[in-house]
């Protein structure tokens, strides 16, 4: 089966050492033992990410977490280059970072 994520930029082998050294994805709401103003600029480069990722374009990764939201519930995070915080509402509670 084709999958559409395949050349996500969050999905690049560099980026899964980050994780490991790091001690989580650039991506995660929350990294264990990270300050507030680390957090925000991890955030940043995350979205700045996006940006530039194919899945951004045609917002297959916006969509991916709209099933994934309404499949599992809540899932903060950055998706699609948009910061969703934990008890926020998908549609109005989003914070863009740019």
């Amino acid at each position: 089966m084709f999958d559409p994520f395949t050349n996500a930029v969050c999905r690049q082998d560099v980026y899964r050492q980050d994780a490991i050294e790091r001690g989580g994805f650039l991506w995660d709401h929350r990294i264990e033992g990270e300050s507030d103003a680390k957090r925000l600029d991890r955030y940043r480069e995350a979205v700045a990410l996006c940006q530039t990722c194919p899945n951004y374009r045609d917002r297959s990764c916006e969509r991916e977490h709209n099933w994934v939201e309404y499949r599992y519930g809540e899932h903060s995070g950055v998706w699609a280059g948009v910061v969703h915080e934990p008890g926020s509402d998908s549609a109005s509670g989003l914070l863009r970072l740019i």
